[in-house]
């Protein structure tokens, strides 16, 4: 039960981290 929310938090903050990850190098400031 504890870890059904996890597993979701840790998807979303992967893919939104990989995102932010692509953005940057994609795109350099």
């Amino acid at each position: 039960m504890m870890q059904r929310p996890w597993s979701r938090h840790l998807i979303t903050w992967t893919l939104h981290r990989k995102s932010f990850t692509t953005d940057f190098l994609f795109y350099p400031s």
